[in-house]
């Protein structure tokens, strides 16, 4: 901008805000073309040349006489603006100052749809950045780097992709072909990153790679998106020998559909802290990390929610699609099978829902629950996983005939206690299970009868033989029988059944007609 500290002075920027070092000013009578001169101070004793060549700051001390027309060019010769009828002192920084700014702002507008080829245009995906830095993108334009074909060496730095038009960004490679747009970096860095509140507006056809599978402590991700940023993912997008392939952290989304991953650390396509990733169709494989005992396809963590219906998860070391830590999945149709782990894993308080959902031949189980985790798995298709195709879970739920404790996929129930077992109502204390002997090997058993046949207390075990004792408390207690007595004279004893008393001894219980 154009001052007046102590007489006028120039100073002329260019189009990126810095000073037009070498600029030309040409001075032309007003409305004309006709050179009229301007002069170094107000007595007008010394005029300037003319053009008046700006110095290294883009300055020049420019006195007028009258009004005049103004072309400002660059040390090249590229107009920069013209204004036209200046006419005082008073106006000369005011009117200047305005042209220049007027000129750089335009210069920083983006309006119509623009490509920017690499290489090309710009020597590199930086390049094109820094081109980008303080542009403004109207009108629904939309910018897009374009990427020749090749394997872009990114060495150690991530590419960050914020800007504050960054919807209306892509960054775009092969898509028919995205092995044949390669971006690589050395392990040392997140590949690309979009962070804090930021987004990008499409990311498609290209390739994210190591040369060689990362592990801890060098977790680093293929595609990040950090604090509230967002990222669109196109259908042409690989991640390979990232520990973390695709990541939503702290509040973040990422669009991900048909994505695919290979070779990750801990988590192939991950949702962490808050975060959310709609991954429908995408392919997560070979997610191991043997060290640390990790190593999920697809997994949703902290509080975050992960989609990825008609997902393929295969070759992971714990779990092919997880959801842990008061989380939810949603995975209808999705397939994970041949998994180091389990195929569909939910704990500490995760939720899956994967109706339609296929899980075969995994190391360990198609379902595995722990805790109050749930999958929901209606029409669920399981076979040949190791430990069996679903780990059973207790669930307090309620149903028409109220509150119960039920196994969603049927199976024992089991209740474990370090000591007794107290069962209580509204009026005290009902029912007891005793601690029992140390290394119990027999036990009781109840069951129900159907119509017209008894209901049983039997005793069952590894041994071949068991009694079944009845213990009343104290001297002058009795086992009291209460069905079928009748009161009537004694009748001959027929027969006895033999009982054993409190001592152990055998009695013989008298049978009369």
């Amino acid at each position: 901008m154009a001052t007046l500290t102590p007489f006028p002075k120039f100073r002329a920027l260019d189009a990126d805000g810095n000073p037009l070092a070498g600029g030309k000013l040409y001075t032309y009578a007003a409305g004309t073309n006709t050179l009229k001169p301007t002069y170094t101070d107000s007595t007008e004793s010394t005029a300037n040349a003319n053009p008046v060549v700006l110095d290294a700051h883009g300055e020049a001390h420019v006195w007028m006489s009258g009004a005049y027309k103004l072309v400002l060019k660059s040390a090249a010769d590229v107009t920069q603006w013209t204004v036209d009828n200046i006419e005082s002192y008073a106006r000369t920084s005011e009117v200047i100052g305005l042209a220049a700014s007027v000129a750089a702002s335009a210069a920083r507008i983006i309006s119509a749809n623009t490509t920017l080829n690499v290489p090309g245009t710009y020597p590199s995906i930086q390049d094109a950045l820094t081109y980008l830095a303080d542009k403004v993108i109207t009108n629904g334009a939309t910018v897009t780097i374009k990427l020749a074909d090749g394997t872009y060496s990114m060495g150690g730095t991530s590419l960050n992709l914020n800007h504050a038009y960054g919807s209306k960004i892509q960054l775009i490679g092969n898509t028919a072909n995205p092995t044949s747009c390669v971006l690589q970096w050395n392990g040392t860095s997140d590949g690309i990153t979009v962070t804090n509140g930021n987004s990008i507006g499409l990311i498609d056809g290209i390739t994210v790679k190591l040369p060689a599978k990362a592990f801890w402590p060098s977790n680093v991700a293929g595609i990040l998106a950090r604090n509230g940023a967002s990222i669109i993912l196109g259908a042409g997008i690989q991640v390979d020998n990232f520990y973390y392939g695709i990541a939503a952290q702290a509040g973040s989304y990422i669009y991900a559909n048909r994505a695919v991953v290979d070779h990750a650390g801990d988590v192939g396509i991950w949702a962490f802290v808050g975060s959310t990733v709609d991954a429908s169709y995408a392919t997560s494989t070979n997610a191991t990390d043997t060290v640390n005992n990790l190593g999920f396809g697809f997994q949703a963590e902290y509080g975050s929610a992960l989609n990825c219906s008609n997902a393929t998860a295969s070759g992971c070391l714990i779990g092919g699609i997880a959801s842990l830590s008061n989380s939810n999945v949603r995975a209808l149709n999705a397939t994970s099978n041949s998994n180091a782990g389990s195929g569909f894993l939910a704990r500490d308080g995760g939720t899956i829902h994967c109706n339609g959902a296929t899980a075969n031949g995994n190391a360990r189980y198609g379902v595995e629950q722990v805790g109050t985790s749930r999958v929901l798995a209606p029409a669920f298709t399981a076979s040949g996983n190791t430990l069996g195709n679903f780990k059973q879970v207790a669930v307090l739920d309620n149903d028409t005939a109220g509150p119960r404790l039920n196994t969603p996929h049927g199976g024992a129930l089991r209740i474990d206690a370090s000591a007794q077992h107290f069962f209580h109502s509204d009026n005290g204390l009902q029912f007891e299970i005793a601690t029992g002997p140390a290394q119990a090997v027999n036990h009781l058993y109840v069951h129900g009868g159907a119509t017209g046949q008894e209901v049983v207390i039997g005793a069952s075990g590894s041994d071949a033989v068991i009694d079944l004792a009845l213990y009343p408390r104290g001297a002058g207690s009795y086992v009291r029988l209460g069905a079928g007595y009748v009161g009537s004279a004694d009748a001959p004893i027929v027969g006895y059944i033999l009982v054993k008393d409190n001592q152990g001894t055998i009695r013989k219980l008298a049978i009369i007609a």
